[in-house]
């Protein structure tokens, strides 16, 4: 739907898109639905929605759909002008005949190649794997006055596999060991994530156990003369990954040796039952984990709430978009001293926020969907999608026969009744970098403060709390609004689309 040429075609390829398990799928979810509900009215809830979300930063629904229109409201006239900018491409290339939910892909995708010049291959050339990870390191360090030393001749499962100790910079406190294990290998577990194998906290005895995380990702490793190279999604990736993603995994006590051997812990720390138990994915930063100072297991690492533990890794990404970081992280494969040019920079920053209100509109879509399933019983779901699909999208009409919520996964496994979380994570990680990282994105006294604020308290203070604490503030959603304006209509403006 993205490269096709005729409307007719993209219709039809998006009509046989929606369709497809329709039925059967939303037989399925509204059977799931109402088995939810059933759970948590025997837990004392009044719907699933209350269930899931007492426990998160928002706490009740009412708050997540307060939260979900204001974002849409708040993006509605930017939005309309995008719409009016797409149509105007259409009008322009295939006259008359009007514009659909299936032609947006399309012609997003053909204004962002008229409006950037922007060759993602070339962007490539300038992200060798081991310059990005040393300008991370050197980026975290000048920020958060962390130091990180790679362990030689340490016990490792694969020869690609490295181990680094992590050092307060002042005090030479060691703060935490992680493993790197980024390059893809056949029967390698396939997804990018840090896995925690074990937290931080205070033993019996009042010593603190060392926290140890894993990293994984999925790179392509140097081979037949071609360099090991990262696309910028996947600097982006590790940045919020270095910055991000876990999985908690129950595994007996360790610690490491400072030759980097593993050695097994006497000590049991709170909260250590001993036996198994089974976590949720959840994506999250290295370096929360790191710097998590919680005395208790249950409330280090990144036991936070859902929708709070992406938020750190979510500011970390804003780096990814600044051109002095970028400098800091790139340099031409073939003469490392020449990093990235600034107008690629430039056009990296400007292409993050492209149509990104009728994007996130999208998004918003399904999340009032998910909400309102989940907040209420015996609702038809082909009825509500068709009444909030011309309300949120601009009157654009769905597709006849189709539901978007037939395919849409988040729903059924893993984020039923928070789907919002995305997107409110996003909004207040925007809230933090602008208020307090736009002017210095490397001033280490706000660094510090966000270690020592947002950081180190992990599960034992209400995010909330957290996040008002450091920003002196409530956290707003104005500063995503406004940064997603200002982005958006610059373009436009530039465009003679516009």
């Amino acid at each position: 739907m993205s490269t096709s040429l005729k409307g007719t075609t993209r219709k039809r390829v998006a009509v046989a898109y929606g369709r497809r398990c329709g039925d059967t799928n939303l037989l399925i979810l509204e059977n799931l639905v109402q088995l939810r509900h059933k759970l948590a009215r025997l837990l004392g809830y009044s719907n699933y929605a209350d269930y899931v979300i007492e426990p998160r930063m928002a706490k009740t629904s009412a708050k997540v759909f307060e939260f979900l229109e204001d974002i849409s409201a708040g993006l509605t006239d930017l939005a309309n002008k995008e719409l009016a900018a797409l149509k105007d491409l259409k009008k322009e290339e295939e006259g008359d005949s009007p514009f659909g939910i299936e032609d947006l892909l399309y012609y997003v995708k053909r204004a962002d190649e008229e409006k950037f010049d922007l060759d993602f291959g070339t962007v490539k050339q300038y992200f060798p794997v081991n310059l990005v990870l040393s300008g991370i390191f050197k980026i975290f360090q000048d920020l958060f006055g962390l130091r990180f030393e790679e362990i030689a001749d340490a016990e490792i499962w694969h020869c690609d596999v490295r181990l680094f100790s992590v050092w307060d910079f002042s005090s030479s406190e060691l703060l935490g060991y992680f493993y790197l294990d980024v390059y893809f290998r056949e029967g390698k577990y396939g997804h990018t994530c840090v896995l925690s194998l074990q937290n931080g906290s205070l033993s019996s005895n009042g010593e603190r156990q060392i926290p140890v995380t894993l990293l994984l990702c999925q790179f392509r490793k140097e081979a037949d003369g071609n360099p090991a190279l990262l696309r910028f999604s996947e600097v982006v990736t590790l940045f919020h990954e270095l910055g991000h993603v876990r999985t908690k995994l129950r595994i007996k006590p360790f610690i490491i040796s400072p030759d980097g051997h593993s050695i097994e812990s006497k000590e049991q720390s709170p909260g250590w039952n001993g036996m198994c138990e089974t976590h949720s994915l959840h994506r999250s930063a290295l370096v929360h984990h790191i710097c998590n100072r919680a005395s208790f297991a249950r409330f280090s690492g990144l036991r936070v709430d859902s929708d709070f533990v992406e938020i750190p890794s979510q500011v970390l990404e804003s780096w990814c978009y600044e051109s002095m970081a970028l400098k800091l992280i790139s340099g031409f494969h073939q003469d490392i001293t020449e990093p990235i040019k600034d107008e690629m920079c430039l056009a990296l920053k400007k292409r993050r926020d492209s149509f990104s209100a009728l994007k996130l509109k999208q998004e918003i879509l399904l999340c009032l969907f998910d909400q309102i399933m989940h907040s209420s019983e015996n609702v038809d779901s082909m009825e509500l999608i068709k009444h909030l699909h011309p309300k949120v999208m601009l009157g654009l009409p769905m597709l006849e026969g189709t539901n978007p919520a037939s395919s849409f996964p988040r729903f059924a496994i893993g984020y039923e009744a928070a789907c919002y979380s995305r997107i409110w994570s996003e909004v207040f990680a925007a809230d933090i970098f602008a208020s307090k990282f736009q002017d210095g994105i490397l001033n280490n006294y706000v660094g510090m403060l966000f270690r020592k604020k947002v950081l180190a308290p992990g599960g034992a203070r209400e995010p909330f709390e957290i996040l008002s604490d450091f920003l002196g503030r409530e956290p707003s959603i104005q500063a995503y609004i406004e940064r997603k304006t200002r982005n958006s209509l610059e373009w436009l403006e530039k465009t003679r689309i516009s």
